[in-house]
């Protein structure tokens, strides 16, 4: 080991074990057997070994995240393969050998898919034909298929995927479509390189309206190759951050992406024009493309949790989220950055849900709003699976021991204070159950009308009608929840010309918020803050009061309870209505009222005055205030009374005294 030069005491460092090799993957491989040829050499491909054991059944082993490199992981959980060259067409059996512990995920309803050559949709393996069980070293998964005489190629995967390469089609498509389009504003760049130089992709999409002369600046180690006049113009609109795919394995995360895509490009749809014309979607699809083109499951090139890297990314080390981290930080000093949120998948919680931040009670109340207003716009979003506890950030992960304050939702919002920074996840399997979603009000000025809420009702126990869930989720649920966000996002503003508020139980924006808020109340710590309990005493009489506050942070005083009003009632009615108030400027002085002459033995007479204004009185009082003038006063001493000491032989005097 080399020693340190300055202090040879302290030995160097040695350099850090390097991490996956370019165009080196061991995770990529072919195995041809007499019935057929099993492979993965393909773009997100993942199978490290296969083993035949019988003429229809075969053994696949997975390989792990940066696999035979000194930074190899213990993530092994994606697998996708495919299966060519087919001389006997009957049912064969596939079991994978060394996945990590995902016994959960199969419990709750995940199933393999499969697409074939003559078919290419994605479907779900039968559940009759999986099995699963828990051995030594792993979980084992094993499932059939039957191959039909057309399948020249069949693919088997985790869950749905979605390729780099996929991505990149579909972006090329888009671009094509829309880059000189007269009524949206599509515009691609390149943020950045990953450490094996693939496209880091920047999408700004918005309409032509409130567009300035001005371009956005360029920024420091950012847009390799890029010219001022490449970039984007700048828009005197609210402008929202999404990204996905920081974890290769997490498939969903893009597909949620991609509907969202889909909902925001669709000229047809007035909501997705009200959308562009109020927001500027800035979009990336994915940040960690290395990782997702060799097959890995939640590591980069160098086996990091690129998640766990937001509080101070090096451009060297992790250049996706240092250039992330630079834009969010650019646009937050516009003041025009509205939203962040980093799309996900989960493999041990239900549902779908987001995690966001624990803040103090009034931008809590925003960061619960999103996902609240999301439930009514999505049939798959849980909200009350959503997740804001502070203890959430300290977990620390299985794998590297980093916590959650490295996370995107966590330090970004550490470094912006945007009170709306998410992290959407939605679980690969199945949820917990499924909204009931009300008809959308076609009016424009729907949410303006104040609409009554029905009789007995009161904001804090309004919910949202739920349903059974399908059995497993499937790519159109995912895209779902993302074509949901855009009139989320309009909701949020009062923008949504075909909301679903007016026709739900909440009848308005009002009630939603009042309805976080007061279920907010009975949360530590806000249930002990000294405003909002004076708030909740007589809530019902103080809900303008709670908006004013949480909307423009106003603190008015709030209505009390009926003890005290009642008792300002009762005293006000005691005053008589001839006595009438004293001007402000009208002097103190009073005339003395003098007091008779009183004899103390010993003191010669004083006189007592009264300085004071005389007291009113009124009611009952008076008498008893006449009685109290009629007793005599005692006098004001005006020196100490002489006291006469006994004699020396004082003990005598006293026994005198007792016999006398």
């Amino acid at each position: 080991m080399e020693l340190n030069k300055e202090n040879p005491s302290k030995s160097a460092k040695p350099p850090s074990p390097s991490g996956c090799k370019i165009n080196i993957h061991p995770q990529q491989q072919e195995f041809q057997f007499n019935e057929l040829t099993l492979d993965s050499c393909f773009d997100s491909g993942n199978m490290a070994n296969a083993v035949r054991v019988t003429e229809s059944q075969y053994q696949i082993w997975i390989a792990p995240d940066c696999a035979g490199t000194p930074r190899e992981t213990t993530y092994q959980t994606w697998f996708y393969f495919r299966a060519k060259d087919i001389k006997r067409h009957s049912t064969y059996t596939f079991t994978i050998k060394n996945m990590n512990f995902q016994m959960k995920l199969y419990n709750e309803g995940l199933l393999p898919v499969y697409k074939t050559s003559s078919n290419p949709v994605w479907k779900k393996i039968e559940a009759k034909t999986l099995s699963f069980s828990k051995q030594e070293k792993g979980l084992e998964v094993s499932f059939r298929y039957h191959f039909n005489p057309n399948d020249e190629e069949v693919f088997f995967a985790f869950t749905y995927p979605w390729s780099y390469t996929e991505d990149q089609e579909l972006i090329n498509q888009y671009e094509r479509e829309y880059k000189d389009d007269s009524e949206i504003y599509f515009n691609r760049e390149l943020l950045a390189y990953s450490k094996e130089n693939r496209r880091i992709e920047l999408l700004t999409i918005t309409s032509h309206s409130k567009k300035l002369e001005q371009r956005e600046p360029m920024l420091p180690n950012l847009f390799p190759g890029s010219t001022n006049t490449s970039r984007p113009f700048l828009f005197n609109k609210k402008y929202v951050f999404i990204t996905a795919r920081v974890h290769p394995g997490e498939t969903p995360g893009s597909h949620v992406f991609r509907g969202l895509l889909k909902f925001i490009l669709n000229k047809e749809d007035p909501r997705a024009q009200a959308l562009l014309e109020n927001f500027v979607m800035v979009l990336i699809p994915m940040l960690n493309p290395d990782g997702v083109y060799r097959g890995h499951y939640r590591a980069d090139t160098n086996g990091l949790n690129l998640n766990r890297y937001y509080t101070n990314p090096s451009l060297s080390e992790h250049p996706t989220i240092y250039a992330t981290k630079q834009m969010v930080v650019h646009l937050n000093s516009t003041k025009k950055l509205y939203l962040y949120c980093d799309l996900h998948a989960h493999a041990t919680k239900r549902g779908c849900f987001v995690y966001g931040n624990s803040l103090d009670f009034r931008q809590q109340v925003e960061t619960l709003l999103f996902p609240k207003l999301l439930s009514l716009n999505s049939q798959y979003f849980e909200y009350e699976s959503c997740d804001f506890n502070e203890k959430n950030v300290n977990v620390k992960d299985r794998g590297d021991g980093k916590s959650k304050e490295g996370a995107g939702r966590v330090a970004l919002y550490k470094a912006t204070e945007l009170a709306k920074c998410y992290t959407l996840e939605c679980n690969y399997a199945s949820g917990k159950y499924k909204n009931v979603l009300s008809s959308c009000h076609l009016s424009g000025s729907s949410q303006e009308e104040e609409k009554e809420l029905a009789e007995g009702e009161t904001p804090d126990n309004l919910t949202v009608e739920k349903a059974n869930p399908r059995d497993s989720y499937y790519i159109e649920d995912f895209e779902e929840i993302g074509e949901g966000i855009g009139p989320t996002l309009l909701d949020m503003i009062k923008a949504n010309p075909s909301s679903r508020i007016p026709t739900s139980t909440y009848r308005n924006l009002k009630n939603v918020k009042l309805n976080l808020a007061l279920n907010l109340f009975k949360e530590p710590p806000y249930r002990f803050d000294v405003y909002l309990r004076k708030l909740n005493k007589n809530i019902t009489k103080n809900y303008d009061t709670l908006i004013k506050y949480i909307d423009e942070n106003i603190k008015t005083d709030p209505l009390q309870d009926g003890r005290k009003e009642n008792n300002r009632q009762r005293v006000s009615r005691t005053v008589p209505p001839q006595i009438k108030k004293r001007p402000l400027n009208e002097s103190r002085e009073t005339t003395a009222t003098p007091v008779p002459p009183t004899e103390v033995r010993g003191l010669k007479e004083i006189k007592v005055i009264n300085i004071l204004p005389p007291i009113r009185t009124s009611g009952a009082l008076e008498s008893i205030n006449e009685k109290r003038k009629q007793r005599p006063t005692k006098p004001m001493l005006t020196k100490k009374p002489t006291i006469t000491l006994p004699p020396k032989n004082g003990f005598n005097f006293v026994k005198r005294m007792m016999k006398g």
